[in-house]
């Protein structure tokens, strides 16, 4: 009941704040690879704007609204933790302020049906992150399929002037690009991505016979850009 209740008031205040801010919102969901996508494109943003990631792996009918909020650590079930929060929340709301962020990238979890939708009623997204759907939490959907239609939603939601990015390797995936009004961007290794790696080369220290990084070529619409990336030594 109370934890019900706690839920119900971190949405509406979280729902509010986005409301009141207007930041973009990247949304990025998938059966893998969901924190590291998140992690990569906070890491790209920030260099030119005021970015914000979702914490950890924080990415439930809790973490997203505590990203939302600003509150990095989980109060757990302190009373007084709960109590900050709520009045953090409170406070972006009767005062604005001017240092909140532009964009926030947030890792979008689903354990069970309508999770999804719930997470992206609270903040709607500019840009939808589809990484790949597997088998995951089948205990909950039971079928690969009901995980498909759950996962989609992070683009089915999307308005005419937002984007959706998709996995163009991951078959299921793909098959969920007519399911969205937005532009579709497609990103993989295999020909027909509009974002394609190529050429993928672990680079290996001669005088320690360590890897130390990889490199391949991105490329984009005929254009291709040179890419390394020191301490990565796998091609997902």
């Amino acid at each position: 009941m109370i934890k019900n209740l706690l839920h119900s008031i971190l949405r509406s205040l979280s729902k509010k704040i986005i409301q009141k801010y207007h930041p973009d919102v990247i949304g990025i969901t998938g059966s893998i690879g969901k924190t590291s996508s998140k992690e990569a494109i906070y890491l790209v943003l920030k260099t030119k704007f005021n970015v914000r990631k979702s914490f950890k792996n924080y990415n439930n009918e809790v973490g997203i609204p505590l990203a939302i909020i600003g509150t990095e650590k989980s109060p757990n079930s302190s009373p007084i933790g709960w109590g900050l929060v709520l009045l953090r929340a409170i406070g972006l709301l009767l005062i604005t302020d001017k240092n909140y962020p532009e964009i926030l990238v947030l890792e979008m979890g689903a354990d069970k049906p309508g999770d999804i939708a719930y997470l992206t009623d609270i903040a709607p997204c500019k840009i939808g992150v589809l990484t790949y759907i597997s088998h995951a939490h089948t205990e909950a959907f039971k079928t690969i399929k009901k995980i498909a239609q759950e996962k989609r939603i992070i683009i089915s939601h999307l308005q005419r002037d937002g984007f959706a990015v998709l996995n163009f390797d991951n078959e299921m995936v793909m098959q969920n690009a007519n399911m969205t009004k937005a532009e579709v961007i497609t990103f993989g290794f295999k020909a027909g991505a509009n974002f394609q790696a190529t050429d993928i080369n672990i680079i290996i220290n001669e005088k320690t016979s360590w890897p130390t990084g990889l490199n391949f070529k991105l490329n984009y619409e005929g254009n291709i850009v040179p890419v390394f990336l020191p301490g990565a030594i796998a091609t997902h």
